[in-house]
């Protein structure tokens, strides 16, 4: 009797595929994912290689112009934005001075900037108003990138853009670009040619007896987010004041809006008694579009503001949404207020801020795109800002809170609460705390040094981790509405807990209950479990780690205190 062996038993041979071996797999069976994607990228590249080597890019793939112009009408840039992207081409062109124009006429909103720089010549202005436009740029000092700025920036707020420009003993050249003529031929065209009367009478109008210049007008806007001039112009100038403060006070450019000059605006406040608490230099590596390696140099200014009081304060806009990292390229701040994810943002915070102030050539390690918008730096420079930020922003905090006036609340008492905490403290848990112990100094031969008073103490300090008791201490402080409900320090081997006062959650279940100790002291032990619990968590003996953990807790603890304060209010 014959016998058949099933090709489908376990041990069966894989089955080969008729082009096994044409492909050079020799039938091997796939029996992973690791395997399975190998193979699919194997085959993927021979066959784009294959392309490659036969010049098989000959099909035309043109954008469809009509659909495209209205999506870049659509790039996330605010007004104030776009109109400092404008401006950067004329700080690009040496202009000494660049004068910005904001007008309501009939039916329209009118934006013009003017500058007295070098101009353009014919090839120039062709290239200005194309997609990435192909002219030499200086990445040392030059403020524009990728020459995507004038198109993209203009889109983002009207149907037309006009450039009227004239070098030095040139011609003065005319060219337009109107969305709707970019959708009603389905292409990119535009209009380039000498200039007509009526432009030559406005170039001539706005650069007055300079002999070189670039004008750029604004029309049919159609995307603006404020109306009201003297609002819009308001805000731009202060805008422009910040973006280009060094710029100002080097004297190298002096900036108008609607004939009234822009004064430089500090976020140091270094004319208002702001205090720098370092100004260093780091060295960062990294490897350029040639693939070579390099390095460059960032600078990191720290600085402490003054303090001018709760309203004062509130009126210059010290405050969370503006404390932390000013981010400078070339000199041209392109961010303002952020932490990057270093460190949670805390009311203690907010007369702390940082300049960053870093070249063109680290665009690619700082996340700078052509908007010049929401830069994302890569980890490389988060590790090393992280390293030079976060223990002097410990420090400032610190100091801050040493300053923090505290607020006596003579109808409520916190005691009970401490008292029946340092009772249960041998039953509770138990966080480690870093304590200090000191060895005794030697001499250099090992032995103890005498303590005759003619010797130097060495310096043998080491930092130990120890559990310890932990007792409560309750104190009282005004952090405004806007700060966490509480704040947390230990201090020695007491957990001082500081209650916010403003915080609409004190309010309710402390001061509205104070003929009721018993909900009092439940609150109490609420929050000295949150914040004994935080405690438990951060000490650890990785720097780095308890530094991670420190920023997601208190990023916790001000998602609670923002929830809250939306709930309670």
């Amino acid at each position: 009797m014959t016998t058949t062996t099933s090709t489908k038993g376990a041990n069966a041979p894989a089955r080969r595929s008729p082009s096994s071996k044409k492909n050079g797999l020799d039938g091997a069976a796939i029996t992973g994912t690791s395997e399975t994607s190998s193979l699919l990228m194997s085959l993927i590249d021979n066959a784009v290689e294959a392309v490659v080597s036969r010049g098989g890019f000959t099909r035309e793939n043109k954008p469809n112009a009509r659909k495209m112009i209205r999506s870049m009408r659509h790039l996330g840039y605010s007004n104030y934005a776009a109109i400092k992207d404008i401006i950067d081409n004329g700080n690009d062109a040496d202009a000494s001075w660049i004068k910005v124009y904001v007008h309501a006429a009939p039916g329209d909103f009118t934006i013009t900037v003017v500058d007295n720089g070098v101009g353009m010549d014919w090839n120039t202005l062709d290239e200005a108003l194309r997609l990435g436009s192909d002219t030499e740029r200086n990445i040392v000092s030059d403020l524009g990138k990728f020459g995507m700025g004038l198109v993209t920036a203009s889109l983002s707020i009207c149907q037309t853009v006009e450039v009227i420009t004239k070098q030095k003993d040139g011609p003065i050249l005319h060219s337009v670009q109107d969305v709707r003529v970019v959708e009603e031929k389905n292409d990119f065209v535009k209009h380039l040619d000498e200039a007509n009367e009526g432009a030559k009478k406005l170039f001539e109008a706005m650069l007055g007896g300079e002999q070189s210049g670039t004008v750029v007008r604004l029309t049919n806007c159609d995307h603006i987010s404020n109306k009201d001039t003297r609002g819009f112009a308001n805000k731009l100038r202060k805008e422009i004041g910040q973006t280009y403060r060094y710029f100002i006070t080097s004297e190298q450019r002096r900036f108008f809006v609607n004939d009234q000059e822009v004064a430089a605006v500090d976020p140091l406040m270094m004319a208002e008694g702001g205090m720098i608490h370092s100004d260093e230099q780091y060295t960062i590596n990294f490897t350029n579009e040639q693939q070579e390696e390099q390095s460059d140099v960032i600078r990191v200014r720290v600085a402490l503001l003054p303090d001018f009081g709760i309203e004062g304060n509130s009126e210059r806009g010290i405050n969370i949404p503006n404390q932390g990292i000013y981010l400078l390229r070339n000199y041209r701040e392109i961010a303002e207020g952020e932490m990057f994810g270093l460190q949670t943002k805390h009311n203690d915070l907010n007369r702390v801020r940082a300049e960053v102030l870093f070249p063109a050539t680290l665009d690619e390690l700082m996340g700078v795109d052509f908007t010049k918008q929401k830069p994302e730096p890569k980890q490389a420079v988060l590790d090393k800002l992280r390293q030079a930020l976060l223990p002097q922003f410990r420090a400032l905090r610190g100091q801050v809170k040493s300053q923090r006036v505290k607020v006596e609340t003579n109808d409520v008492s916190h005691n009970e609460a401490a008292r029946l905490i340092g009772q249960k403290a041998h039953l509770l848990a138990k966080p480690k705390l870093r304590i200090e112990k000191r060895k005794s100094p030697t001499n250099q031969g090992g032995q103890r040094a005498q303590g005759d008073g003619t010797r130097t103490r060495t310096n043998a300090s080491k930092t130990q981790q120890r559990k310890t008791n932990l007792p409560a201490r309750f104190e009282t402080a005004s952090m405004t509405a806007a700060g966490p409900i509480w704040d947390a320090e230990p201090e020695g081997k007491t957990l001082v807990i500081t209650w916010n006062v403003d915080h609409p959650f004190y309010q309710r279940f402390i001061l509205e209950n104070n003929d009721n100790p018993s909900m009092v002291s439940a609150t109490d032990f609420l929050v000295y479990s949150l914040a004994a619990a935080e405690l438990v968590y951060v000490i650890d003996d990785d720097e780095d780690t308890n530094e991670d953990r420190r920023a997601l807790l208190e990023n916790i603890r001000a998602t609670v205190s923002n929830n809250m304060r939306q709930l309670l209010s």
